[in-house]
């Protein structure tokens, strides 16, 4: 063998070495993207999560009032009924009316109040999942539920969950 065709063979085997450590680096560096991305979409979802949590303790068809004053993190007994009523127990076109204005507001989430002492109640606010259900991250915000009528309170809690999907 002539001296030219081994430094052929070598700068092959260096080439051939280079191409393998640079496929075994974008393997890694995938990897580590992939691992990456799925943690910011859990922050996301999580953080998405709150934020709902947030809105719905915030709503005024929800909260409690006296004379146009708002009482921090308490819900009418009658407005949840009201609100229940409204959004999941109408006729489907009008549902769907309903439905689509909040949807804009919860998106794919499940939102219901809980009432736990004295007495156990439970009220499903909205419930959109929308099918094709990945997962999902539930949050609860504890609340005050106040009857009007005989002016009792009640201790609860709003779970809100929400949904992720499959794409397509």
């Amino acid at each position: 063998m002539k001296k030219s065709q081994l430094k052929i063979g070598e700068s092959v085997a260096v080439l051939m070495i280079f191409f393998v450590l640079v496929i075994v680096g974008i393997v890694f560096w995938s990897r580590y993207s992939q691992v990456q991305i799925k943690s910011q979409q859990e922050t996301d979802l999580l953080s998405q999560a709150i934020k709902i949590s947030q809105t719905v303790t915030f709503l005024s068809e929800l909260q409690c009032s006296t004379l146009e004053v708002i009482k921090f993190s308490c819900f009418d007994v009658y407005k949840i009924n009201a609100t229940r009523s409204l959004l999941m127990e109408s006729s489907d076109d009008e549902r769907e009316n309903r439905t689509s204005y909040y949807f804009d507001i919860f998106g794919f989430s499940n939102i219901t109040v809980y009432s736990i002492y004295p007495s156990q109640q439970s009220w499903n606010i909205y419930d959109f999942t929308g099918g094709n259900i990945t997962g999902y991250v539930s949050t609860q915000v504890p609340v005050s539920i106040l009857d009007p009528i005989n002016n009792q309170f009640s201790f609860g809690y709003v779970n809100v969950a929400v949904y992720t999907r499959k794409a397509g």
